[in-house]
């Protein structure tokens, strides 16, 4: 008779409650571990969620095939799952380890799953926390998992990114291989909003992306006129030109100055044979100086 033997506790798994059944939210044990020996039932069930790292770690899917396939398989931790959802909360390289293993020894040990019930307001914090000891969440992670639980503002934040072009990279032929958030926060607030997005109170409004779309033309024109590839200096450029554009006294002097368009060319002028800077200090400074410059022909004229 099949058994398994995990933690010196002996289950019998062709009589076991939980070989291969899926619970509903109404008869879920949370206090039991339920044990699965179908990889098709275990693949078709279990949801990846794409925020919960956006990469496969091959390597490391490999060392848990390992793992799974050794003398000390049975200290293979459970992976969990939401029951809501059903969504794999922690342990997605786990149950990709364990299948690959399964197809190699057809007689390894049982996956060990734990269903849990996590409040949907707080899936983030949970799984950050329960994934502590691996490597930490990049923004890009968090703000994959918001888009897939259908957030608002995280789901406008990456449209308006990607119809703008505010990538980490574009290829040969123009297409969107990457998408860089913290450029679009800075385009949208003038910040870097990683934490608001991390501690899941992130919001833009309709008045953000419209105010969004004049930053990025202004920003775009003067981009142009400086001849700079967009790369790294992108997000603090933002941010200080955001900064600039809220400021009374330099808005009163556009506007003496008959628009912004004379200033785009005052700043090309004024900063031709420089190099893009990565520090918001450098690029405060740079923008005071084009102003000094654009203020001094100002006079000249009048």
């Amino acid at each position: 008779m099949e058994t398994l033997n995990y933690r010196g506790v002996v289950a019998t798994l062709k009589t076991h409650k939980y070989v291969n059944y899926v619970p509903s939210v109404e008869d879920v044990d949370f206090d039991a571990t339920y044990y699965f020996t179908d990889p098709d039932l275990v693949k078709n069930t279990f949801k990846w969620i794409k925020g919960n790292r956006q990469q496969i770690d091959m390597k490391h899917v490999n060392e848990l095939k390992q793992a799974y396939l050794s003398d000390t398989s049975e200290f293979v931790d459970s992976i969990r799952v939401d029951i809501f959802t059903f969504y794999n909360c922690d342990g997605q390289h786990r149950l990709l380890g364990w299948v690959k293993a399964k197809e190699e020894n057809p007689d390894i040990i049982p996956l060990r799953v734990r269903f849990e019930g996590y409040p949907k307001e707080k899936m983030i914090s949970i799984i950050t926390q329960i994934n502590c000891g691996t490597k930490p969440w990049s923004i890009k992670d968090f703000t994959n998992y918001l888009e897939v639980i259908g957030d608002e503002s995280t789901i406008n934040a990456k449209e308006f990114g990607e119809s703008h072009k505010l990538l980490a990279k574009i290829n040969k032929k123009g297409e969107i291989v990457g998408y860089y958030p913290r450029y679009v926060y800075a385009v949208l607030l003038g910040r870097n909003a990683t934490k608001e997005v991390k501690n899941n109170t992130f919001k833009i409004s309709n008045s953000d992306l419209k105010y969004g779309e004049q930053i990025y033309s202004e920003i775009e024109k003067m981009v142009d006129a400086l001849g700079y590839d967009i790369n790294t200096w992108f997000e603090s450029f933002i941010q200080s030109w955001y900064g600039l554009r809220n400021d009374s006294s330099f808005n009163y002097f556009v506007n003496e100055m008959g628009g912004l368009d004379r200033f785009y060319s005052t700043i090309a002028k004024s900063l031709e044979g420089t190099h893009p800077v990565t520090k918001k200090g450098e690029w405060d400074y740079r923008f005071r100086y084009a102003i000094y410059e654009a203020f001094k022909q100002f006079k000249q004229v009048v």
